[in-house]
């Protein structure tokens, strides 16, 4: 599964800088697939480091609010590359949702 979200977030930052779709896909589904990415790989180095891999619903909704401060306020305000938006915000909090979601259903004893 989570080879899934790495491939189509390669595919639509492909699309983004390569071919013309519209507008959602370009600008939505990336921050869409961020966050179950981000929280894959913490899980992956979770396991590494020999820590307990387990994300909280806790631990998610922080990390869904550091990316959408870091990256939908903050660096907006310093650099002329990144642009706030609001429904960024959205899409980072839907696809921690999916995540969370994906997880306890795939795997319910597991986190």
């Amino acid at each position: 599964m989570h080879i899934i979200f790495i491939v189509i977030y390669g595919l639509t930052l492909y699309s983004k800088y390569y071919l013309y779709i519209q507008p959602f896909l370009n600008y939505y589904l990336a921050d869409l697939l961020c966050m179950p990415i981000v929280f894959y790989l913490t899980v992956e180095i979770f396991r590494i480091a020999k820590l307990e891999p387990k994300l909280s619903l806790l631990k998610i909704l922080i990390g869904i609010i550091y990316f959408s401060i870091l990256f939908e306020f903050l660096l907006p305000k310093y650099s002329f590359k990144y642009t706030g938006d609001w429904f960024d915000v959205f899409m980072y909090f839907l696809g921690g949702l999916i995540y969370f979601t994906s997880f306890k259903v795939l795997n319910p004893y597991r986190h």
